[in-house]
């Protein structure tokens, strides 16, 4: 009798990977040798995969599953053993787990509108635009102070990076010479 007895993850905000790890207990009074583990996001499922080894009877194991790309959203994540040994399980209750809600952020991105390469001295100047995510908008460049709007003057010739973050702290990066 294969059992979830814990799923760990870091619940992603602005990324899009998904990446659990499960505890599984062997249940039962047999030696397990193989199983399969079925991934569902929304309904659908996203994963399959099996495990091979050797689980005794009362032994726990801990396991790392693959990493699941997730669109901006909110999402429904139900994980599910099944086929101990390739035969039904006789206890499948206690084989699957729905996760709480899993909410997804659109990533910011950043445009540039308009570059104005020095000539000689501190002259410089980029704008640049956030859409995505979610508004008010921080921007920054170089690593300076968060400003509220993507406007940067006297500035030095040479590479500058220019970093937009919305309020759920999701960020966008981009690279101006």
């Amino acid at each position: 009798d294969l059992a979830i007895i814990g799923v760990d993850y870091v619940s992603p905000s602005c990324q899009t990977n998904f990446c659990p790890s499960i505890s599984i207990l062997n249940a039962g009074v047999e030696s397990i040798a193989s199983f399969e583990i079925l991934i569902f996001v929304n309904g659908v499922e996203t994963s399959l995969g099996s495990w091979n080894g050797l689980l005794q009877a009362n032994d726990k194991i801990d396991l790392l599953l693959p990493c699941i790309d997730l669109v901006a959203g909110s999402h429904t994540i139900s994980i599910i053993l099944r086929d101990p040994n390739g035969m039904a399980d006789q206890y499948a209750a206690n084989n699957s787990i729905v996760l709480p809600q899993i909410i997804i952020y659109a990533t910011p991105d950043l445009t540039l509108l308009q570059v104005d390469s020095t000539r000689c001295g501190n002259n410089g100047v980029i704008k640049v635009m956030g859409s995505l995510g979610v508004s008010p908008y921080n921007y920054t460049i170089d690593g300076g102070i968060p400003q509220s709007d993507g406007e940067f003057y006297n500035l030095t010739d040479g590479l500058h990076q220019i970093i937009e973050q919305d309020v759920n702290g999701c960020t966008d990066t981009l690279m101006v010479n």
